[in-house]
């Protein structure tokens, strides 16, 4: 989880772009593709997830940029948090 935290918490993922997201149900698991400023792919693995919200209702126009993430930990589980520049939000819980 530090690595992951390490990019979610605090804005660290701020201004970069979210690329395909795919998921794995019967392996419980969730590839992220995300691109820096500088074209640079991010592949993000999260394993054991528990579940995955995400939005794509654009209420302040299109984008596909995160303003703002977080990581946290509740209920011993892990949560990622990330908004985008459409207004939309994702919100994934992992073991």
């Amino acid at each position: 989880m530090k690595d992951i935290k390490c990019f979610f918490e605090n804005n660290a993922l701020h201004d970069y772009e979210v690329g395909q997201i795919s998921i794995n149900y019967s392996n419980g698991t969730i590839i992220m593709s995300l691109i820096s400023d500088k074209g640079e792919v991010i592949e993000l693995a999260i394993n054991h997830f528990k579940s995955i919200s995400f939005t794509r209702d654009e209420p302040w126009g299109k984008g596909k940029y995160i303003v703002s993430s977080d990581a946290k930990k509740e209920n011993g589980e892990f949560i990622l948090e990330f908004q985008l520049n459409s207004g939309d939000s994702c919100t994934m819980a992992f073991a």
